[in-house]
Parts: structure tokens; sequence; C-alpha cells
């Protein structure tokens, strides 16, 4: 069989996870967890699995880079703004008068 980069995406796939527990009656309990997902391909019809992570690791990672893109744009947006309106065109520079000429008394 013949396979190119046209069969071939890339494929996250969620496995759930349960804890069996016991209530204060001694019930059995079915609680989920988080579970995994499994990073794979689907080539022709047949998922090939890459990698398992947490789903919880996975939900981490995807926050701070989230957080990440947010604090660079809007580092990005102010470092685009004008920083001083002096009409020297110096930035955070003062115009003192007078320069070697001595105070008149």
């Amino acid at each position: 069989m013949d396979y190119n980069s046209q069969n071939v995406g890339l494929v996250l796939r969620h496995e759930p996870d349960y804890s069996n527990d016991r209530d204060e009656h001694g019930t059995l309990v079915r609680n989920e967890l988080p579970g995994n997902v499994v990073v794979g391909f689907d080539l022709g019809g047949a998922f090939v699995p890459l990698a398992t992570y947490k789903k919880s690791t996975l939900d981490t990672m995807v926050e701070t880079a989230q957080a990440q893109r947010a604090a660079d744009e809007a580092s990005q947006q102010q470092t685009q703004q004008p920083q001083s309106s002096d009409p020297s065109g110096q930035p955070g520079q003062q115009q003192q008068g007078g320069g070697d000429v001595p105070p008149q008394q």
C-alpha cells in the first residue's frame, strides 16, 4: 500500500479514566477522572498513536501557552505606542534652558 501526505492527519483522542470508590454507605461509586490524551495520526483510517499525555498536564500546557501569547501581544502593543510627546524627539529627556550662560543677578 502506498501512503502519501494527503492520507495523513493529526488526531487527539481523549481516553477517560475512572476511580471506583465507596461512599459513606459503603456503596461502590464510579468517579470520572481527567484521563489521558493520546496524540497520533490517522493513516488510511487506522489510528497510529505517537504520545500519551495526562489530560491535566496537557490542559496546563495549553493554558500556559495562551497566557504567554496574551502577554507577548500586550508587550508588542506597548512597544508600538509612542514613548514621548517631547518636541525635541528625545524620549524621556526634559529640555533645560540656560546652557553655559550663567544666571543674571
